[in-house]
């Protein structure tokens, strides 16, 4: 992800000796109920929004009790390895069935669940490497075959899962304190040091370091950081780690735009910036707020990321990598941001999204159930804007007074982390529903992330709404650590009570082979006539080799053409898309093409004469049509 923004970074000043002192000076407190606040967990048992969660929780423990943690064996790897997708084993349901016997024991107080706990920690130290099999193919030390190399400490590799299973111990550890068994607690302090510390701190060539960074960046230093909070052996190597993850952490945040948009969606800003928040929420608590990651400016606008671009509630534009439209925000993260920044409507939001959200992982699960609890039962959901563009995303979301209607678009460049080739994309959303959208991510696989990527429909241009140039979809090759040769360029942009409207040059996201001088695509919001009109308006160069545009629309709803007009037949819209000024208009179905999902697929060739109301630019249009969508309830 580009740096966008030269920005205030405070703890840039901060230093490893006066943050060591602090550390030494310091009791060692966190912002997480332990087993010994007996009344904490009393009320997160007893009062919603957690009460039920808690409940589910001691009854799957309940139910488990005694059943052996599963090892990680060789062939976890090798399955990952041959088969290229998956961990080779029920990593979710074992890591999520420790995240409930932890909160069993603190709720019922027994000792019950507690050889269970020491059977998964016990398992979880005896790993031969702690990087998941997905990760390791990809970002070895491996061997020829895909299983872990052994390498010296000071050489292991730090990945998401790294960061994830020394985070869990170390909280783990804190919140169980007494009741764990010394010789646990100092096997999980041995193998957190040589699997995470050490290597952290020896090694400087992690990729996830290295601008331009996406989520990993803040998963993984956080992840490393607040281990090192709980189990580093003394305040000179906590406040090292502390200090090498607040330096990496700059480049996190310049990761976002001048608005706080990140172009990796919503739900890598969850993934993402859920950990940064974690991590300053206990920096600032074990210092008794003399160390605030949450200083940097930006962190505001970063906030508010969700409420902004949020097109009815749970529902986001999914573009990139976001799985789907509906989505839930990590609410123990909104809960303290809307807490320590005051922002009531992000709050509330993650208040809302206790009970939707389904997180089971210790400290996830810990925080649903502890953060809520501070957020005022009178905040009320957000309004999100009327309208608002962002800044070097260059993504823009208008919306009708009334927010029932919303279209959200896409500028940019096609070099992001998890990147579609998608430039000019956009969604339509009315009344909860989206009858043209992304179609969000293809689903892991290592092909996925290589070569192959823009084989994928999810991430290739013909799967999205977006023009085919003669025969060409955008680019897909950028360079990563300079600047995109494939973007687009907002041209225009206005405002007024009526109407708003964005036009994006789209030339440039396309090979010069395509033969365009300019490819204009323009959005307005009609509030009056409550519609989306999408103009697209062409030129090409005198050695272009054709003068072919066919503009694309996606939808995962039913789609049918009759003439001029398409209909798109939603669960409880229906949308008629009028196309003017366009020489054919053909719907094709593909079946089950994103995750057993089918696909409809509009292909609307652009006329030479083009519509009456297009205005012309320079040069001359060649090509041009306008579609007028209408979505009504049924």
């Amino acid at each position: 992800m580009d740096s966008y923004y030269d920005h205030e970074y405070p703890p840039a000043d901060w230093s490893v000796d006066e943050l060591a002192q602090t550390l030494a000076e310091t009791e060692p407190e966190f912002p997480l109920p332990t087993y010994e606040d007996r009344s904490r967990w009393e009320q997160i048992a007893s009062t919603p929004p957690t009460a039920d969660i808690v409940e589910d929780a001691v009854e799957t423990a309940r139910e488990k009790r005694g059943e052996r943690y599963p090892r990680r064996g060789a062939t976890a790897y090798l399955q990952a390895h041959r088969e290229g997708e998956g961990s080779g084993g029920n990593s979710h349901e074992r890591r999520d069935l420790l995240g409930q016997r932890v909160v069993a024991e603190c709720v019922e107080g027994e000792g019950e669940y507690l050889d269970d706990i020491y059977d998964a920690v016990w398992t979880i130290c005896e790993r031969t490497s702690w990087v998941g099999p997905f990760h390791l193919r990809q970002h070895p030390p491996s061997d020829a075959e895909g299983l872990p190399a052994l390498p010296a400490d000071e050489d292991r590799h730090i990945d998401l899962h790294v960061a994830d299973i020394s985070r869990t111990l170390g909280e783990l550890d804190y919140i169980l304190g007494d009741e764990l068994h010394d010789t646990v607690r100092d096997r999980i302090r041995r193998e957190a040091d040589r699997k995470a510390f050490t290597p952290y701190l020896s090694r400087d060539d992690f990729w996830w370091n290295d601008p331009p960074v996406n989520n990993w960046s803040a998963t993984c230093n956080a992840g490393v950081a607040i281990a090192a909070l709980h189990l580093a052996d003394d305040p000179r190597r906590q406040a090292e780690v502390v200090m090498k993850a607040v330096r990496s952490l700059e480049s996190f945040l310049e990761a976002f735009d001048d608005d706080g948009a990140t172009a990796e969606g919503v739900s890598y800003w969850g993934a993402g910036f859920s950990s940064y928040t974690s991590l300053a929420a206990h920096l600032e608590a074990r210092t008794d707020g003399e160390y605030s990651l949450f200083s940097p400016p930006i962190i505001d606008d970063i906030a508010r990321f969700p409420i902004n671009v949020q097109l009815s509630p749970t529902v986001y534009p999914s573009f990139s990598d976001m799985g789907g439209e509906s989505s839930t925000l990590v609410p123990h993260t909104c809960c303290r941001l809307g807490k320590r920044l005051d922002i009531p409507g992000l709050g509330a939001m993650g208040r809302r999204d206790v009970e939707r959200d389904g997180s089971l992982r210790v400290y996830e699960l810990v925080r649903n159930l502890a953060w809520p609890h501070e957020v005022p039962t009178d905040w009320e959901l957000p309004v999100p804007p009327l309208r608002k563009f962002f800044h070097g995303t260059d993504w823009w979301v208008s919306r009708t007074r009334d927010r029932e209607l919303a279209v959200a678009t896409k500028g940019g460049h096609n070099a992001e982390s998890h990147n579609h080739n998608d430039l000019g994309s956009f969604v339509v959303h009315f009344d909860g529903e989206s009858p043209l959208r992304d179609l969000g991510s293809q689903g892991y696989t290592h092909g996925y992330f290589s070569d192959e990527r823009y084989e994928f429909l999810a991430a290739r241009s013909l799967g999205h709404s977006v023009p085919y140039v003669n025969g060409y979809e955008q680019g897909s090759v950028g360079e990563l650590h300079g600047k995109p040769e494939y973007s687009a360029t907002v041209v225009d942009r206005n405002e007024s009570d009526d109407r708003d409207d964005i036009t994006y040059e789209l030339a440039d996201a396309y090979p010069d082979e395509a033969g365009l001088a300019s490819l204009r695509r323009t959005f307005e919001l009609d509030r009056s006539d409550r519609r989306v009109v999408v103009t697209d308006r062409a030129s090409f160069a005198a050695d272009a080799p054709g003068e072919e545009i066919t503009s694309m629309l996606v939808s995962y709803f039913p789609m049918s053409a009759s003439g001029d007009v398409i209909t798109i037949e939603g669960e409880t819209t229906t949308t008629t898309v009028t196309v003017d000024g366009a020489e054919t208009v053909e719907v094709e179905r593909l079946p089950e093409a994103i995750r057993d999902r089918d696909v409809w697929r509009a292909r609307i060739g652009l006329g030479a004469d083009g519509p009456d109301a297009v205005a012309s630019t320079e040069p001359a249009d060649d090509l041009a049509a306008r579609l007028v969508i209408e979505p009504r309830l049924d």
